[in-house]
């Protein structure tokens, strides 16, 4: 997290050139050629500097993969997605969740976090995807994650569903009109 010497370590991939990885970005959006490209909010979803990172290049990488003029290792043709989301914690989620996991561990390390400055406002979200059926997949991927554990950690079994099933995302490129309230990444493609 922000501050650890971890962040320095070289392996680090907050550390990596960025120019360097914008343009394997690059390379990937002008070989795979997507319509709808996802990365995280610009806080990291929590503020992990690595996800900041990736967002970052992310956003940078959506603008420049359709301009001709931007070199990338790969020399592919220019190819623009048509949107760009940032996926995020609905601020009220986080609270909600923050309240009950201190119900269930009174002494813990949540306790000290202040719910008013994690996740995003919740009217900023223009998309809601309903992911239920995913959530035994998410759960499995989730505990390979080897380096800070598994978020399902946190919560009791019976509270996976309710936490991973629905996934908020906001629509940045192009900009929304007021009051977009999408189900999905593909509408009006």
């Amino acid at each position: 997290m922000a501050g650890t010497p971890e962040n320095e370590d070289p392996r680090a991939f907050v550390q990596a050139p960025e120019s360097q990885v914008v343009a394997e970005l690059v390379d990937l959006m002008q070989k795979h050629r997507p319509q709808v490209e996802v990365t995280f909010d610009e806080n990291g979803g929590y503020g992990h500097p690595d996800h900041i990172f990736i967002s970052k290049t992310t956003t940078i990488a959506f603008k420049e993969s359709g301009n001709s003029s931007f070199e990338s290792p790969g020399g592919m043709e220019p190819w623009s997605p048509l949107k760009l989301y940032y996926m995020g914690f609905r601020r009220s989620r986080i609270k909600r969740f923050v309240e009950e996991y201190r119900k269930m561990k009174p002494d813990n390390e949540i306790s000290e976090i202040d719910p008013e400055t994690l996740g995003v406002p919740d009217e900023m979200f223009t998309t809601q995807l309903e992911v239920v059926q995913y959530v035994p997949v998410r759960r499995e991927a989730a505990a390979q994650h080897r380096s800070q554990g598994s978020p399902f950690d946190m919560f009791p079994e019976a509270m996976h569903e309710d936490v991973f099933s629905i996934d908020h995302l906001i629509l940045v490129d192009p900009p929304p009109a007021p009051g977009l309230s999408e189900t999905d990444l593909f509408e009006g493609i």
